[in-house]
Parts: C-alpha cells; sequence; structure tokens
C-alpha cells in the first residue's frame, strides 16, 4: 500500500536497510546501474537487486526487490570485489584482476567479441563471460556506461568495448567494438567513469579527458559539441 511512480512501481523516498544481504558478510563495495543496486561482500560474492530482465543479476525473477546472491559469478570461480552497472548489463572485477560481463550485450558492451549484428548473437552468449585484456593484463576498476564499458588496466592503459555512436570510447569510427580495444592515451590513466553516451579519463599527471556526447556540456569544453576521434579531450591541467 506504499507509494508508487507513474508506472505502478513501488518508490520510497525514504532511506532504509536494504533485505536480502547475509548477516555473516560484510559489504566492501556499493554500485548502481540504471535500474540496479550491486552489493559485493569481502567474501566474494555480488548481490543485486532490481531490473533482472536481461539477467544482469543472473538467472532470477524479472524485477528482484531484494538482494539476491549472483551464484552464476560463484560457479565461475570470482571472487568479486567491485561492480558497475549500465542499462541492462553488469561488469565485475574480481581479485585476480579478471573482468566479468552480465546482462545484455546488443552494443557488444558485454566484451565476449560475439558480433552483435550476427542474428543468432543472443543465442552464442554464455550467462557470465570472462573478458580478458590483451597481454595478460590486470584490471584494477571497472565502469559501466549506459551501453558501453570501461576498464583501467594495472599498467594505467585504458580498455574499451561496446557502443561507439558518439565516440564514447574515445575510438574513431561510429560502430561498436565487441572486444576491448586500448584507449589512445598520452599517458598512464588512474580512474576511469561511463556516463550515459560520454567517457572520463583521470590521468597520472592530473589531466582529465573526456569523450562522447557533449551536447548537454558533459564534456566540459565549453560547447555542446561531440568528440568521436581517438583522442580524447583535455579539459583540465592540475597545477
Amino acid at each position: 500500500g506504499g507509494a508508487t511512480d507513474s508506472a505502478g512501481l513501488p518508490v520510497d523516498s525514504e532511506p532504509g536497510f536494504v533485505e536480502g544481504l547475509p548477516s555473516d558478510d560484510i559489504v566492501l563495495s556499493i554500485a548502481t546501474g540504471f535500474y540496479n543496486t550491486l552489493v559485493a561482500c569481502r567474501s566474494g560474492r555480488l548481490f543485486c537487486s532490481g531490473e533482472n530482465q536481461n539477467a544482469q543479476c543472473g538467472v532470477g525473477d524479472p524485477n528482484l526487490f531484494h538482494m539476491k546472491c549472483v551464484h552464476e559469478l560463484e560457479d565461475a570461480g570470482a571472487h568479486v570485489v567491485a561492480a558497475s552497472g549500465g542499462y541492462c548489463h553488469t561488469l565485475v572485477l574480481e581479485r585476480a584482476g579478471r573482468i566479468f560481463s552480465l546482462g545484455c550485450g546488443e552494443d557488444g558492451q558485454r566484451g565476449d567479441g560475439v558480433d552483435p549484428d550476427n542474428p543468432g548473437a543472443s543465442e552464442e552468449r554464455p550467462l557470465v563471460t570472462l573478458v580478458p585484456l590483451p597481454g595478460g593484463r590486470r584490471s584494477t576498476q571497472v565502469s559501466a556506461g549506459l551501453n558501453h564499458s570501461l576498464a583501467l588496466a594495472e599498467d594505467g592503459s585504458v580498455w574499451a568495448w561496446g557502443s561507439n555512436e558518439y565516440g564514447q570510447l574515445g575510438l574513431p569510427g561510429d560502430y561498436c567494438r565487441c572486444s576491448p580495444v586500448q584507449v589512445p592515451l598520452d599517458q598512464p590513466a588512474v580512474q576511469v567513469n561511463g556516463g550515459s553516451t560520454h567517457s572520463a579519463i583521470l590521468g597520472k599527471d592530473g589531466r582529465v579527458y573526456t569523450m562522447g556526447n557533449g551536447d548537454n556540456g558533459q564534456l566540459g569544453t565549453g560547447s555542446e559539441e561531440s568528440w568521436e576521434t581517438p583522442e580524447p579531450h583535455e579539459i583540465r591541467s592540475m597545477p
């Protein structure tokens, strides 16, 4: 009998404790996706609530109103330390630096190498995908944009895959990439973050780069121009 939104779904403006997390575990990190909340625990388990129509939280109900353990990641041998949610896909970082993905992949955002234009792509895609970075690199951070994905490697290199409709991957051409591709930078990076249709990268020397859709000024370049070139745009330098 609580409040609902225009679609009839329950809403609650008051902060409250989530339900479904184990009492004998400790939360290490939290994240949100477009329709999801993600919680990584010290045990290495990932818990998820929200929309699950694309199995971005593993097998289960299409809508999860309590935290559910993504057992499929356990079955894949993943000890999760962090996760990031997109519109309908989830990126997972494991303690050994491996990346796993779940959910939809029609724009290549799963990073599984499956060509999105292949009519049978959905049948070829497993529930959980291991996304290897070239050269056996270990990842230290992942970030899911709306329909694209970013990863920071231990050596400071940045890797991107998924939709590049607006240049949000920092790569030439507006076509999607279905496997990780290195973003060309002139220095190592220390942080990556994916927005709806743009991305931001923090360089080791404090410079910030943006790329992708800038129609609302989100690139911080002083204009509505979008950057679809392989070189991300520098917007700030530290003193």
